[in-house]
Parts: structure tokens; C-alpha cells; sequence
């Protein structure tokens, strides 16, 4: 919690081979949300995901993505979500979006932080390495971005 030990930290975590990083991973993953939702305990999650294999902070992913629809209204949640975007599997992807997907996509999409991991969402899911796996996730954000302007559009024909 301090602003000057999280740098210390992320620099065990960056210079600290994988093998030697179990006890930071486990004093994070007990308190994965609380840290992923702090001013600076954000960073140090981010940095696992960079530093860390996906077995290595399995149980912090998890946590993580399970309060993704939190997080991804949150100041600082948001960035860890779409650090997650950039830097997780496949499955944690399609994890995230498929959450945005079920949530209330006008209120996301104008929401400072979550509108954020939205672009990044509709990013991934359309460049980069998993674009192709995540075309189901891809339309089905676009048919939630896209639903509430045909329904508008829609109560406006209905009106006339």
C-alpha cells in the first residue's frame, strides 16, 4: 500500500526468475481484487501477468476474472483488465468479453473506465494473435454495442 513499495515489488517480480516468484504470487492471489482495484497494487498484479506463466497465477487470473464486471468499472481495475486483454490467454479473453457482453453495454460503454476495456475488447477480438478464435465473442460485442441503436431506431419508426 505504500506508493514507493509497489516499485520494489515490481521490480522482484521483473528481475526474480519465475521459479523464485511462488510467495509474491501467493500474497497476491489472497488478495487479488483488493490489489487489482488499488491505486498501486494494479501494477504489481499487471506485472504477473507479464512475468508469470498462466499455471504460475492461475488463482489470481481467477479472481480476477471473477469480478471482471467490477473491475472493469473501476479507476484502476479497468487497467488491469485490459493488461489481462493483452497479456492472457485466449480463455481469459473470451472470459472478459463474454462479461461485458451480459452487462448492460450502454451503461459500460459510458462508464470512463469500462468504455476503456470495451475498445479493448472489440481490439483484441478483431487484431492480434487471438482474433480468430474470438470471432464469436466479436459479434456478439457487436451485437450488443448495435441492439440498443436498432431498438432506438426502432421505437422511432413505431412512433411516426
Amino acid at each position: 500500500e505504500h506508493m514507493h513499495g509497489n516499485f520494489v515489488i515490481q521490480k522482484v517480480i521483473e528481475r526474480l526468475p519465475q521459479s523464485a516468484l511462488g510467495f509474491v504470487v501467493e500474497e497476491i492471489e489472497g488478495q487479488a481484487e483488493y490489489l487489482a482495484s488499488h491505486m498501486y497494487g494494479c501494477r504489481a498484479v499487471q506485472r504477473l501477468f507479464e512475468h508469470c506463466s498462466q499455471a504460475q497465477i492461475r488463482g489470481v487470473l481467477d479472481r480476477v476474472l471473477l469480478r471482471a464486471a467490477r473491475l472493469a468499472r473501476d479507476t484502476y481495475g479497468n487497467n488491469v483488465l485490459r493488461h489481462l486483454l493483452e497479456h492472457g490467454s485466449v480463455d481469459d479473453k473470451r472470459r472478459i468479453i463474454d462479461v461485458m457482453c451480459a452487462g448492460d453495454i450502454v451503461e459500460l460503454a459510458q462508464n470512463k473506465s469500462s468504455s476503456l476495456v470495451l475498445e479493448r475488447c472489440l481490439q483484441v477480438a478483431t487484431f492480434g494473435e487471438h482474433a480468430a478464435a474470438l470471432s464469436a465473442q466479436r459479434a456478439s460485442l457487436v451485437a450488443a454495442v448495435l441492439a440498443p441503436c436498432a431498438a432506438a431506431t426502432a421505437a422511432g419508426a413505431a412512433g411516426r
